[in-house]
């Protein structure tokens, strides 16, 4: 990087003229002005999207579009419908199998995602669960004075 006047100057010129070159660092070796025009690109967007897929429910964008089509469009739980199958509130519904692979089971909006968790958490700590709730209702009777 050369300095020029305040700031520091990237490969491709990018100057924000504070003086302080690790601002510009991301730990990439390019300067935040030149990832964020990066990031910015739909081309970009869509190959990170498809590596995170892939690496975290092992389906690729085609397997998700299956999925949104078969479902008509909607939330496998409570049927709000989606304008596109890559919107925010579009999550894969997984859960991994016995040997740690991710199975899909359908697409679901965050609400149902988040509910579909907490639930799955207490099933699977019911003792935990029930030992919460019975330590919540001691402790509260014992404080409540009529």
């Amino acid at each position: 990087m050369a300095e020029l006047g305040q700031g520091w100057l990237c490969g491709k010129g990018h100057d924000d003229g504070t003086g302080h070159s690790i601002r510009y660092m991301n730990g990439s070796g390019n300067c935040v002005a030149c990832t964020r025009l990066r990031e910015a690109t739909e081309e970009w967007r869509t190959r990170k999207r498809t590596w995170h897929q892939k690496r975290t429910y092992g389906i690729t964008d085609e397997e998700k579009l299956r999925i949104y089509q078969e479902q008509g469009g909607r939330c496998k739980r409570c049927g709000k419908q989606w304008k596109e199958p890559w919107g925010k509130d579009v999550h894969t519904d997984h859960h991994d199998d016995e040997n740690g692979q991710p199975v899909v089971r359908g697409l679901l909006c965050g609400l149902c995602n988040t509910k579909l968790g907490v639930i799955e958490e207490y099933l699977y700590n019911l003792d935990g669960l029930k030992h919460a709730t019975d330590q919540y209702l001691l402790g509260s009777a014992s404080k409540v004075t009529v």
